[in-house]
C-alpha cells in the first residue's frame, strides 16, 4: 500500500471514530470543546440507566457576584454554595415575565478566565466566556458579544423581604452612615450637609445613646461609649456596601432606607429636563443602590464625572415614569421635598424605551408584512412596537414589547484574568438574574442532538434520526432551536448538512434524512404531550423539571411516541416524597433504549 493509501486509511479510520464518538465530534464541529462532566453524559451508554450527573452543567460565573433570592436576600454565589440550602431565584418565564423558580444546585467550577462586561447604565457582571447572556436574538456567549450590542437586564425586580423588625429610627441612621460615614479603627467621622438632616440625626443619636460631636461646619464625630450599638456595628461589617440585611426589608422600611440615602446626599431637580440624582465615589455601593432602586422599577443610569480632580459617578433619575413612581413610593418617607420635580415630570412626554431590532423581532415584522418608517433605524420604541402587535395581531410583537425586560448597551468587555468560578443549574426556565442581568446555558444538549442528526447515531440509523424535543413551555423550545442554529450556522460543514429550516413549527431538516423537532409538552396546562402524540423519535429530549409523582405522565409521554431504536429523557427527579438513597434533589438522566 502506497503511503498516499495509508494516509487516506488513517483519516478514514480518525474519521470514523470521530462520527462514532459524541464527544469527538463536538470538539471538531463545535464552537466549543465539552467539558469533563459533559463528556460523562455525552458518552454514557444509555442502557436504561440512571446516571446521577448534577455537577457543573448550569451557569458559570464569578464567586463574588450576586443573585437575588425570592425573599429579598442578594448573596453571593460562593455564600450560597457554602450554605447548601434550598432556594428560589428571579427568573425569566414564559412571556417573557420575571417568575421565581427553584435553584437544582451549585457547584464549584474552579479556577476559570473570567470576563468583564458593562453596559451603558452602569450594570457590571463577571463570568466565563462561554456563559451566555441574553439579546434580543437568543442567548449569545459572551465570546461572541462585541462592544455596542444590546443585552437584556431586568425592568424591575419587585422583590421584598419581610424583615420588618427594625425601628424607622434604625434604618434611617443606618442609611445615614451608609451614605455620609467614613469609619477609622476608632472614629467615625460623619459629613451633614442639610440642617434637617442634621435635626433627624442629633434627634435619632439622642434616642440611641450615640453623641455627635461638630469637628467643623459639616462634619461630625459620631461617639458610641458603649462600643456595642447594633447599628454602629452593621455599618462597619458593610465593609462600604450597603448592608446584607437592607435586602431583605419590607417595602415600607425599603422606602424609609432609600429616602434617608437620598436625604444625605442626593438632589433634585425641577429643570426642563427633570431629575433625581445621587453623587458618590464608591462605585460597589452605587451598584447595591441601583439594585435597590430595580426593586421599585426605578432604572438609574450612572454618569462618570470629575470632582476636585477625581473620578466621581452620578447616579440619575431622568425617566419622567421613574420620577413619579419615586415621589410615590418613596419621597413620602423622606425629608427632603420632591414636589417641585413631579409636578415637571408628569407635565413632560415621557421617554419611551428602545428595543433593539434583532433579526427576531425583523421575521415577526417581514411575515406580518408591517411597514416600518425607519427601516434603517436600529431600534424601535416600545410603544410603537405594541401599537404594532396589537394592530396586527401579533403576539411576539407584543410579548418583546410588553416583556419584563430592559436592553441595556454594552460599552465594555474586559478579562479579569482567573478566577473562582461557580455554576447555579435552574432547571425550570434555565435562567437567572446575576447582578441585575440574565443568564443562561444549555450547551450539552444541543451538542448530543447536533451529533445524533448529523452522523445518523453514529452511523446506527442509516436513513437519518428522528430527534424530537419537548418542553414545557415556547420560550423554551425557542431558546434551544435559537442555539441550534447558531451552531449549525457557525460551522461550514453543517450549514452544508442543512436541507431545511423553519420557525413556525420549530423543524430543521438534514440532508442525510435526519430531522429535529421540538414541541411543548403542555406539562403546565394539563394536555399531556398531547402534540408529542403520533410522532416517531429516535431519540426524544426532555428539557423539564419534574416530580417524583409526575413519573406516571413520563411514561404516558413516552408510551405515546411511536418508539425508534432509543429514547433519551432529560429532566430532574425530585425524590423529597420517597425513602430512597437519595436525600436531597438530584440531578438525573434517565436513558430508555427500547
Amino acid at each position: 500500500m502506497s503511503e498516499i493509501e495509508d494516509n487516506i486509511s488513517l483519516h478514514s479510520t480518525e474519521m470514523l471514530k470521530i462520527m462514532k464518538d459524541p464527544v469527538k465530534w463536538a470538539k471538531h464541529h463545535l464552537s466549543d470543546p465539552p467539558r469533563w462532566y459533559q463528556e460523562q453524559i455525552l458518552r454514557h451508554p444509555h442502557n436504561r440507566k440512571v446516571l446521577r450527573c448534577g455537577r457543573r452543567i448550569g451557569k458559570c460565573i464569578e464567586e463574588n457576584q450576586r443573585i437575588l433570592l425570592a425573599d429579598g436576600r442578594y448573596e453571593t454565589v460562593k455564600n450560597l454554595y457554602d450554605q447548601r440550602e434550598s432556594f428560589k431565584v428571579v427568573s425569566l418565564g414564559e412571556k417573557p415575565k420575571n417568575v421565581f423558580t427553584e435553584v437544582f444546585e451549585i457547584e464549584d467550577n474552579g479556577m476559570k478566565p473570567v470576563y468583564k462586561v458593562s453596559t451603558r447604565r452602569g450594570n457590571e457582571i463577571k463570568l466565563t466566556e462561554n456563559h451566555p447572556l441574553l439579546t434580543v436574538d437568543g442567548w449569545v456567549e459572551v465570546q461572541d458579544l462585541n462592544v455596542g450590542e444590546f443585552v437584556a437586564t431586568p425592568k424591575n425586580l419587585r422583590v421584598f423581604g419581610s424583615n420588618d423588625q427594625r425601628s424607622n429610627n434604625f434604618v434611617k441612621l443606618l442609611a445615614y452612615l451608609s451614605t455620609s460615614c467614613k469609619a477609622s479603627a476608632n472614629i467615625l467621622t460623619i459629613e451633614i450637609k442639610n440642617d434637617e438632616v442634621l435635626s433627624d440625626i442629633s434627634r435619632i443619636c439622642g434616642e440611641e445613646g450615640l453623641e455627635l460631636i461638630q469637628k467643623s461646619q459639616k462634619l461630625f464625630y459620631l461617639i458610641d461609649r458603649s462600643k456595642s450599638n447594633e447599628v454602629i456595628q452593621l455599618f462597619r461589617e458593610s465593609g462600604g456596601r450597603i448592608p446584607s440585611e437592607v435586602y431583605q426589608y419590607t417595602q415600607l422600611k425599603l422606602s424609609i432606607f432609600l429616602a434617608a440615602i437620598y436625604d444625605s446626599q442626593g438632589w433634585s431637580f425641577a429643570g426642563e429636563t427633570p431629575e433625581i440624582g445621587y453623587g458618590g465615589r464608591n462605585k460597589d455601593f452605587l451598584l447595591d443602590l441601583s439594585h435597590l432602586l430595580l426593586r421599585f422599577g426605578i432604572k438609574a443610569s450612572m454618569v462618570n464625572r470629575i470632582a476636585n480632580k477625581a473620578p466621581y459617578i452620578q447616579m440619575m433619575i431622568y425617566k419622567c415614569s421613574d420620577i413619579v413612581t419615586f415621589y410615590n413610593e418613596i419621597a413620602p418617607e423622606a425629608i427632603r421635598n420632591y414636589k417641585d420635580v413631579y409636578l415637571v415630570a408628569i407635565s413632560k412626554e415621557d421617554r419611551p424605551l428602545l428595543i433593539p431590532r434583532g433579526q427576531y423581532l425583523e421575521n415577526e415584522v417581514a411575515r406580518k408584512n408591517i411597514k416600518l418608517r425607519k427601516s434603517s433605524a436600529k431600534t424601535i420604541q416600545e410603544d410603537k412596537l405594541l401599537f404594532l402587535g396589537e394592530k396586527y395581531n401579533s403576539d411576539i410583537l407584543k410579548e418583546i414589547a410588553q416583556s419584563d425586560i430592559y436592553y441595556d448597551q454594552i460599552v465594555s468587555i474586559e478579562p479579569l484574568g482567573k478566577k473562582q468560578t461557580y455554576d447555579v443549574f435552574v432547571p425550570e426556565t434555565q435562567n437567572l438574574v446575576v447582578e441585575d442581568f440574565y443568564v443562561h446555558n444549555t450547551w450539552t444538549m444541543i451538542a448530543h442532538i447536533l451529533w445524533v442528526a448529523f452522523t445518523c447515531n453514529g452511523g446506527k440509523n442509516p436513513n437519518g434520526s428522528v430527534c424530537v424535543v419537548a418542553t414545557p413551555y415556547d420560550n423554551q423550545a425557542r431558546l434551544i432551536f435559537d442555539e441550534l442554529v447558531k451552531n449549525i450556522e457557525s460551522n461550514e460543514i453543517l450549514a452544508q448538512s442543512i436541507k431545511s429550516k423553519t420557525k413556525n413549527p420549530y423543524f430543521i431538516a438534514f440532508k442525510n434524512g435526519s430531522v429535529i423537532k421540538l414541541f411543548t409538552a403542555g406539562t403546565k396546562s394539563g394536555s399531556e404531550g398531547g402534540s408529542l402524540r403520533g410522532q416517531r423519535a429516535d431519540w426524544l429530549y426532555m428539557d423539564k423539571t419534574l416530580s417524583l409523582h409526575t413519573v406516571t405522565y413520563v411514561d404516558n409521554l413516552v408510551n405515546s411516541v411511536k418508539p425508534g431504536k432509543e429514547i433519551v429523557k432529560w429532566f430532574i427527579l425530585r425524590n423529597t416524597n420517597l425513602q430512597t438513597e437519595f436525600s436531597t434533589q438530584i440531578l438525573l438522566i434517565t436513558l430508555y433504549k427500547l
